[in-house]
């Protein structure tokens, strides 16, 4: 895997944590930490430029644009688009060489938001809209709100994510006239993995907020069993201070 794919990655991650406030721009920068799950990634931290726009319904944060189809206080549905960079070269590492490239793609999806008091229920489905992997993902997740953005605002969520064998095994396998010593052939399937973390928000200035992510992954035995990974467990933490115009 390449660095600049897995700073895109990151700096999604952060983004889309960032709570919305109708037609602002905020920049910033933001310092990334993580720990790889793929063999020869790179893992150094890094930094990175924060941009994030949000207007009434159309929004655009990090690598995401979506429209919001509906939004109360109780619920919100979002129609939304990102790039899915988990592609790879045969030239990105000694590994990796002999294997055939793996394509970023696009995913398009639906995400739903559930609050009640101070809990939040998110689900989510993508699909490839480019035909390049054929996969699709379903996630779920139970956040709860501590605090508010006037203050410190805290967020604690855990939940499940669901891969389709197509995602897995286009990114994850290993096709016959790859195998090698050492990367045997592989075929992926379905998966279920857990997701874990925590988001923070606190405000330095009316203008300035330090942001703040706790992130993991538990795959489950499909991508873990891969000979493209060396762990089943994928952490980042990225921390950032923005400037709200």
């Amino acid at each position: 895997m390449t660095h600049p794919r897995t700073l895109i990655w990151a700096m999604l991650t952060l983004l889309l944590t960032i709570p919305q406030v109708q037609a602002q721009w905020e920049l910033g920068v933001g310092v990334i930490a993580r720990d790889a799950i793929q063999k020869g990634a790179d893992s150094d931290p890094f930094v990175v430029p924060l941009i994030t726009y949000s207007g009434e319904r159309v929004y655009f944060r990090g690598i995401e644009a979506g429209v919001r189809l509906y939004d109360t206080q109780q619920h919100s549905t979002t129609l939304f688009a990102r790039p899915r960079l988990d592609g790879f070269k045969g030239t990105d590492d000694p590994f990796l060489e002999g294997m055939t490239s793996r394509r970023n793609s696009l995913d398009a999806g639906l995400r739903h938001t559930v609050r009640v008091g101070p809990w939040q229920y998110t689900a989510l489905a993508t699909t490839d809209a480019l035909g390049r992997n054929d996969g699709q993902t379903v996630t779920g997740t139970v956040g709860y709100v501590f605090g508010s953005m006037r203050s410190l605002l805290f967020v604690p969520y855990a939940g499940v994510e669901w891969m389709s064998a197509d995602l897995v095994d286009y990114y994850y396998g290993v096709r016959d006239a790859e195998a090698v010593s050492g990367r045997p052939a592989y075929s992926g399937s379905d998966v279920w993995n857990l997701v874990y973390g925590a988001r923070m928000v606190a405000p330095i200035t009316p203008r300035v907020s330090f942001q703040g992510v706790l992130a993991g992954t538990r795959y489950g035995d499909s991508v873990a069993d891969s000979p493209l990974t060396e762990d089943r467990h994928r952490a980042i933490a990225i921390f950032g201070v923005s400037y709200r115009f």
